[in-house]
């Protein structure tokens, strides 16, 4: 379930920000009732450097109950411990891809040993102590052909915090229920929870949250309703894009869409339907990746 402070028209300063003390507290209040609380922080993506070798890589500062829920095989060195998260120390977990690229395959030459990652025009240095197998999503995999992909770097939350000076909280965080618990009900539960305790008196802040269940119930919704615009769109040829503005914007579902350029509404819908549909397929950290890239093959295109 996902859940965070959504504003109104406002910039977030540090107070509205959720706290690790808040979050300490939510957790004790409803300890019955969850079964695992992710918060990450992303460093940024960047490429990982040793000597003349560079791996394309994602660094994602992770708390336990994330790092389990990505259910990792490790298969040399060791996992990311508590002293690790409480210390923020600068050590990571790293796929056995980019060990074969830039350790030769070597798992045992590679742990223990420094790399540096160059991100938005900085270098960080970590300390490899784990390596895990690397699965690859097939569709992602097909979409960018010879591209390489980056392989995500886990380091410890804190660790990733401090990287990129972050002495806020945290605008979001998901959370998964225990067995029996009604998602719906327990989002009720969060809102009141917070609202009530922390965000009453905030004039630009609240806690807003919604469930993986009603999310795809909203999205399949939405498609459902410009079913009949791509349907339209698909059957006209788009390089006569007068004649295709005319017949889109003919429709009911569309008739607010009238004064948008056919190039943009056409990449939108197709961009839509495809986000739609690729979410029982693929994990969420590949979504936001695929989307991109088929908007952009779509554009091109066309």
């Amino acid at each position: 379930r996902n859940y965070g402070a959504f504003h109104r028209n406002a910039a977030m300063t540090e107070d509205d920000y959720l706290t690790d003390e808040m979050i300490a507290e939510f957790q004790s209040e409803f300890a019955d009732s969850l079964q695992g609380l992710f918060l990450s922080e992303s460093v940024g993506s960047g490429t990982a450097e040793e000597g003349s070798l560079s791996s394309s890589v994602t660094i994602t500062g992770v708390n336990t109950d994330y790092l389990l829920n990505e259910e990792l095989t490790i298969i040399s060195g060791r996992f990311l411990t508590e002293r690790d998260q409480s210390e923020g120390r600068k050590v990571v977990l790293v796929a056995d891809d980019l060990v074969d690229t830039m350790f030769d395959g070597n798992y045992d030459d590679a742990i223990g040993e420094s790399i540096d990652v160059f991100i938005n025009n900085r270098y960080y240095q970590y300390t490899i102590i784990g390596i895990y197998e690397y699965e690859s999503d097939n569709t992602i995999a097909a979409t960018s052909e010879s591209t390489e992909l980056p392989t995500t770097v886990y380091l410890p939350l804190y660790a990733a915090k401090e990287d990129i000076r972050s002495n806020f909280g945290y605008s979001s965080l998901t959370v998964a229920t225990a067995s029996g618990i009604d998602p719906e009900t327990f989002c009720e539960d969060i809102e009141n929870f917070f609202n009530t305790k922390y965000y009453r008196n905030n004039e630009d802040f609240e806690i807003s949250t919604s469930s993986m269940e009603s999310m795809l119930s909203s999205l399949t919704e939405m498609v459902d309703t410009i079913s009949l615009a791509i349907s339209v769109i698909a059957g006209i040829p788009f390089a006569n894009k007068n004649k295709q503005m005319r017949a889109t914007a003919s429709t009911d579902a569309l008739a607010a869409m009238k004064n948008t350029p056919c190039m943009n509404f056409s990449v939108h819908a197709f961009d839509f339907i495809l986000f739609c549909y690729l979410i029982p397929c693929i994990s969420f950290s590949n979504i936001d990746f695929v989307y991109l890239i088929c908007s952009h093959i779509f554009c091109w295109v066309v």
